[in-house]
């Protein structure tokens, strides 16, 4: 254990911003911290494994609800599990501070997830969530759903790689269309569908608050394709979307690149691999589309990021050299 850490912190009324990760603590020091110093507003409390002692942890907890300083707690791969992320959800129905909450890694079921969720209904403090890297699944996913139709304090969810299917999708999708507050939004490396693409596409064609959308990864293909073309030819708010879609003819994937160089909102478009393309010939031809859109892109200004990597990258390269794209961007330097 860091030694004196609790007298060390103590003893600064200045100290604001305490990162303690990946260190052998135990709890009772930071509760001590949690219950005694006015000024902590960041907490780093990734990596410590200290969820073996639960009476600890409880106290703990008990004095997160209490407190009114915090803003800002880490608390990733601690293998809290869903018993432990209950303990966690009753301190956020108390406590009115904490903006942003990270339980990243943490094993965290469906059960852990609906609590969290249904503690969240009436929080109004809380605008961050990051819950990537557990498995939650469909149930949580359909609780986080009840929770955007009713929070719209909630303005950034990480649900990245949570074991989420066409169903958890779809119903988070659903609840986006009656959200007015979430900005950011990443359901990467789950396995929606194109069940799941679809809706999501459909709820950006009425969501006017969202801003960037991360779906890569989610053996999505063709119907998503399409319906994410309607949504960035009437959504004004987007400006960034992670797609990575699979095996698209020439024609959904051109009319996707057409669709984001018509977009004056759009500026960070992640499509695909180039050589997931069907055929040679659509691919050829997408080739041309996207640095076409680069070539305005650039005449422009606009700030566009497309990752377009395989068999195009080195013509990428080749043609931001041609065009001069590297002494445009620095000119101003």
């Amino acid at each position: 254990e860091i030694p004196c850490i609790a007298y060390i912190l103590n003893g600064n009324e200045t100290l604001s911003n305490v990162d303690l990760s990946h260190n052998l603590l135990l709890l009772s020091r930071i509760t001590q911290v949690l219950r005694t110093h006015s000024n902590l507003v960041f907490l780093g409390l990734d990596d410590v494994g200290f969820t073996d002692d639960e009476a600890a942890l409880r106290q703990f907890c008990n004095a997160l609800g209490e407190n009114r300083v915090l803003e800002h707690l880490q608390l990733a791969q601690n293998d809290i599990g869903d018993e432990h992320a209950m303990l966690i959800a009753s301190v956020l129905q108390i406590n009115q501070r904490l903006s942003k909450l990270d339980l990243s890694s943490n094993l965290i079921n469906g059960r852990g997830a609906t609590a969290l969720a249904d503690a969240l209904g009436q929080n109004t403090s809380l605008t961050t969530l990051h819950l990537e890297r557990n498995r939650i699944g469909d149930r949580g996913a359909e609780s986080i759903a009840q929770l955007l139709e009713q929070n719209n304090a909630l303005q950034e969810l990480d649900l990245e790689a949570n074991n989420i299917g066409a169903r958890g999708g779809v119903a988070i999708a659903s609840a986006l269309q009656g959200n007015n507050g979430l900005l950011r939004l990443n359901i990467a490396d789950n396995d929606i569908g194109d069940f799941g693409g679809e809706a999501f596409g459909g709820a950006l064609v009425v969501n006017r608050h969202l801003l960037t959308i991360d779906i890569k990864h989610n053996n999505t293909g063709e119907r998503t394709a399409m319906a994410f073309v309607d949504a960035i030819r009437s959504n004004e708010t987007l400006t960034s979307i992670s797609l990575r879609a699979k095996d698209l003819c020439g024609k959904s994937a051109t009319d996707l690149v057409q669709a984001v160089r018509q977009s004056d909102s759009i500026r960070e478009f992640n499509l695909m691999d180039s050589d997931r393309v069907q055929d040679d010939e659509a691919r050829a031809g997408l080739d041309q589309e996207f640095f076409d859109m680069m070539r305005q892109a650039i005449l422009s200004r606009h700030d566009l990021r497309t990752d377009m990597v395989g068999s195009s990258e080195i013509r990428f390269y080749r043609y931001l050299n041609e065009v001069g794209f590297w002494k445009l961007v620095h000119q101003d330097d």
